[in-house]
C-alpha cells in the first residue's frame, strides 16, 4: 500500500473575540502533515505533523485533533518508557531582553508516561528517579502542575519527551509533554469538545505555573517565529536499548484507503497594548512602543531593556528600575515592585500592575486549519467542524460582534530537516505553556551573542545629545 500526504490546507478560519479585535499583531498559522516509514525501523509507520508560526507573537495554545478512526494506545495498554514518538525543534531564545542572538536545536524521543492524576510529582523532582527504575519520577508519576493547569482532566495517555543526552539548548535541560484526551472531552471552564473532530491532544512544554522564575537570568524565554515537528509512531518500535517490551500498537494509522482530516486550533499570545509586542516579550507591556521591539529598535536609549516610552530614567541604566530584586528581562512588573510574579490571569502581566489582574489582558489571535491526508486511492473528503475551536454547542460571545478576519491562507512549506519545536505562552484560557528557562547557559554560542548585545548596550548608554 502507498502511502501519500496531499498538501491540501482544505479550511483555515481566523476568528477574532469582540473585545480582542486582532489589532497591532499579524500571525500566520501554517500546518502540514505526511504519513511515512520511520527511517531507523522500518517495520514502523509515523504520522509526522508540522506545525509553524510564522510571525513575531508565540502561541499560547496547541490543541490538535487527530482524524476520527485513528485510535491512539490508552496508559495501561503501554508500558510507561516505551518510544511511542519523537519531536524535533528550533527556535529562537529570548537573550538579555532580545531575541534573534540565538537559536536552540532541540531533539526529544517522547515515551508512553503515567497518567495517574493522584500519584503526582513536582516539577523539581520530575528529572530524579528515586525508586531506582531507570524511568524519570516524571514519567512513572504525574506531574502535579498539570493538575493545576486542567483541574479535573485526565488524559488517556501521556507522551514525555526530555532532552537527556541531547541537551543541545543554551537553557539547558528541557521538558515537553504530549497530552490525548477522550474524544468530546471537558475542558476546564466547562467547553466540552466535538467528538466528531477527532481524538484531541494538548501539548505542554516545562512547567507553565512559573512557581519559580529566575531572578537572575541571561535567558528569559523564548521568541517567535516558531514551528513544531511532532512524530507519532503507528507502534513502540523494537529497539536494543529501550527495556520495555516493545512493537506494541501505539496509534492506529490505517492501512486502506481513504481520506483523513488532522486539525489544529491555536491561540497566540495577548498584546495589552497594541503595539505588536506580545505581553511576555515588551518591556512597555502597557504603554504603546512601537519603536521598541525585542527584536531591536532604537527605543531604548540607555540600553537597559527598558523602553523610552515607559522608562522614568531614561538615560540612566537601571537593570531593576523597581528594585524588586529581578532583572528587567525577567519582571513581569518592569515597574511594580512584584518579587513573587504572581500572576492570576496568566496574560504575562504580573498582577502588581496589572489594571484586570483577573481578567486575560490584551487582544490575541486565534485560528483552525485543517488538513486532509489521503491514503492510497483516498476517499470521500472528510466532514469538517463549523465551530472554532470545535465545541459540541458554540461558544457564549458577547452581544455585539466583530466580523470575523480571514487569515492568510496557509500554504504547506519545507520543512528544515532539523523541523522545530512549538514552545506554548501563558496568556488567556486554557491557558497551554509557557517558560521560565533554568538559568543554565551553555558556553560558546549563548556567550558570543552576550557579548555582543552588552556590547551595544555599552554604546548606547551615552546619553542622547
Amino acid at each position: 500500500m502507498r502511502y501519500a500526504a496531499v498538501s491540501l490546507v482544505a479550511f483555515a478560519i481566523l476568528l477574532v473575540l469582540p473585545s480582542d479585535s486582532a489589532r497591532g499583531t499579524s500571525w500566520d498559522v501554517r500546518f502540514r502533515v505526511e504519513v511515512e516509514t520511520l527511517e531507523f525501523a522500518p517495520d514502523t509507520r509515523q504520522a509526522q505533523m508540522h506545525f509553524n508560526v510564522d510571525s513575531r507573537v508565540n502561541y499560547n495554545l496547541l490543541l490538535g485533533f487527530l482524524p476520527p478512526g485513528w485510535d491512539v494506545a490508552r496508559d495501561e495498554e503501554v508500558p510507561n518508557g516505551s518510544i511511542r514518538g519523537r519531536a524535533l525543534g528550533v527556535w529562537p531564545v529570548n537573550l538579555l531582553g532580545y531575541c534573534g542572538v540565538n537559536t536552540q536545536f532541540i531533539f526529544l524521543h517522547m515515551v508512553d508516561a503515567s497518567t495517574n492524576v493522584t500519584d503526582t510529582v513536582t516539577f523539581g523532582t520530575t528529572w530524579d528517579d528515586l525508586d531506582g527504575n531507570t524511568l524519570l519520577d516524571g514519567v512513572d508519576r504525574y506531574p502535579d502542575f498539570l493538575n493545576e493547569l486542567y483541574p479535573g482532566l485526565r488524559p488517556v495517555a501521556r507522551l514525555w519527551g526530555d532532552n537527556r543526552g541531547f541537551i543541545t539548548t543554551s537553557a539547558g535541560e528541557m521538558i515537553v509533554q504530549f497530552l490525548v484526551l477522550e474524544k468530546g472531552a471537558e475542558l476546564p471552564g466547562g467547553v466540552r469538545l466535538d467528538a466528531s473532530a477527532g481524538t484531541p491532544f494538548i501539548v505542554v512544554v516545562h512547567d507553565p505555573t512559573h512557581r519559580d522564575p529566575p531572578k537572575a537570568s541571561l535567558i528569559a524565554g523564548i521568541c517567535a517565529p516558531f514551528s513544531l515537528d511532532l512524530r507519532l509512531f503507528d507502534h513502540t518500535p523494537d529497539l536494543p536499548w529501550t527495556p520495555q517490551d516493545d512493537a506494541l500498537p501505539s496509534l492506529g494509522i490505517p492501512t486502506e484507503d481513504g481520506n483523513h482530516r488532522f486539525g489544529v486550533y491555536m491561540s497566540s499570545r495577548r498584546d495589552a497594548d497594541d503595539d505588536g509586542n506580545e505581553n511576555k516579550s515588551d518591556s512597555c507591556a502597557l504603554i504603546p512602543d512601537p519603536d521598541w521591539s525585542p527584536y531591536g529598535g532604537d527605543m531604548d536609549g540607555d540600553g537597559d531593556w527598558l523602553g523610552d516610552a515607559c522608562d522614568p530614567t531614561p538615560n540612566v541604566q537601571d537593570f531593576d528600575e523597581d528594585d524588586d530584586g529581578r532583572n528587567t528581562w525577567l519582571d513581569n512588573c518592569t515597574l511594580a515592585a512584584n518579587e513573587d510574579q504572581a500572576d492570576v490571569d496568566r496574560d504575562d502581566i504580573g498582577d502588581a500592575c496589572d489594571p484586570e489582574p483577573e481578567t486575560p489582558t490584551g487582544h490575541f489571535h486565534d485560528v483552525c486549519v485543517y488538513q486532509d491526508v489521503v491514503i492510497g486511492a483516498g476517499g470521500p473528503a472528510s466532514a469538517r467542524p463549523t465551530e472554532c475551536p470545535p465545541v459540541a454547542a458554540p461558544v457564549a460571545t458577547p452581544t455585539a460582534t466583530a466580523a470575523p478576519t480571514p487569515s492568510p491562507a496557509p500554504t504547506p512549506t519545507a520543512v528544515p530537516t532539523t523541523a522545530a519545536l512549538a514552545l506554548p505562552g501563558t496568556g488567556g484560557a486554557p491557558g497551554g505553556g509557557g517558560l521560565w528557562w533554568l538559568a543554565l547557559v551553555a558556553a560558546g554560542a549563548t556567550l558570543a551573542g552576550a557579548t555582543a548585545i552588552w556590547g551595544r548596550r555599552w554604546l548606547l548608554r551615552r546619553p542622547r545629545g
